[in-house]
This record gives C-alpha cells, structure tokens and sequence, in this order.
C-alpha cells in the first residue's frame, strides 16, 4: 500500500489531472515539480510545468436532510472482492457522518463507456484481465460533513486500499427538494428521515 505523501510530484500531477476533471481533487501537498521528470507520464502524453499552492475548497457543509450520491464505475471481471472492500472503506469514513446504503452493482453495456474505461484501466501498475466488464456502483449516504473535503477522503481511502476505479462523480442533493426525493428512490434505506 503506497501512501500519497510517498508519491513523487510528478504521480501526484497525474492523479490531480486524471481525476480533477471528473470532480474530484485530491490535494497536492505544496508540492514543487522542479525536479519532476518532463514528458508522457505512464504512456499519457505530459508537459512541463509548476505544480501550484492552492488554498482547499472552501467548506461546503451538508446536514441530515441532505443526500450525498456516488457514482463509481469499476472495471473488474467479478465486483464481489471490489465491494467487500469498498463496504471496509465506507464503514471507516462514511459512519461517522451518517447512515449510508450501498446499491448491488449493475454491469454497464455502453460500448463508449466500455471502451473508455477498458483504455483507462491498462494504465494501472497491474492491468485488468481481458474479460473484464464495467460495473457501476452507486452510495448514498445521508448525515453531517463537508461535501467539499468528502470526494478527496474517498479517493485517498480507496488509493491506501490498493482499489481502483475508472470513474468516480458525486452529487448533493438538498433537503426538502424534488430533485432529493428522485434521488431517494434509489435508496430506499435512506429515505425514513435524515440521521
């Protein structure tokens, strides 16, 4: 298990620029790319430049009434050992802020998705078999926390547990909202009352 403070720089401007356009930022830890290795970084084309000192996110507070849905596509050939270890994942970060329901995974058939997540998955240090299929699976989790601070915990937790995803989005949904009570529909466990 590697940890983010042992990833050189240059690891780490990946991981941000993979994973920042699709909502999620993981924090560079005021690092400094003068000594980075120019050029393509693991078979994706790279460029030269400085890593930068941002402030975080401000915090974005939600509360018990308020829904928090992940979203996230894995690309293994069987899920059950990627969700027996997303449950242990979970349970650590998402108890202690509230009751969370996780959906049985559903095989996507998209052949663009398939084959975006098949080219994504041949960049990992171990690729995938070649009977591999996507599946998305989605957590809901109601209680109290900072929304802007929870995407970067999750993929820090899934990356110290050796797990992998093609795809990850989040999405707050507000109390007392229609918007909320659609999204509720999928989690059943969560819709009596907020935490």
């Amino acid at each position: 298990m590697i940890e983010w403070a042992q990833l050189e720089n240059t690891d780490r401007a990946y991981l941000f620029a993979r994973w920042g356009l699709r909502g999620v930022s993981p924090r560079l830890d005021r690092g400094d790319s003068t000594g980075a290795r120019p050029g393509d970084h693991r078979h994706r084309p790279g460029s030269l430049g400085s890593v930068w000192n941002i402030e975080p996110d401000p915090p974005e507070p939600f509360g018990p009434g308020d829904l928090i849905d992940y979203d996230l596509r894995v690309y293994v050939i069987d899920p059950t050992d990627y969700v027996s270890e997303l449950r242990l994942v979970l349970g650590e970060l998402f108890s202690p802020l509230g009751r969370w329901q996780l959906r049985p995974p559903e095989e996507l058939l998209n052949p663009r998705a398939v084959g975006f997540a098949r080219d994504n998955a041949q960049h990992r240090p171990a690729p995938p078999a070649a009977d591999a299929r996507l599946w998305q699976i989605r957590v809901g989790l109601r209680g109290e926390g900072d929304y802007s601070d929870l995407d970067d915990r999750l993929v820090h937790a899934h990356f110290d547990r050796g797990l992998h995803f093609e795809h990850m989005s989040s999405q707050r949904f507000d109390a007392e909202t229609a918007e909320l009570e659609e999204a509720l529909s999928r989690y059943p466990e969560l819709r009596d009352s907020p935490a």
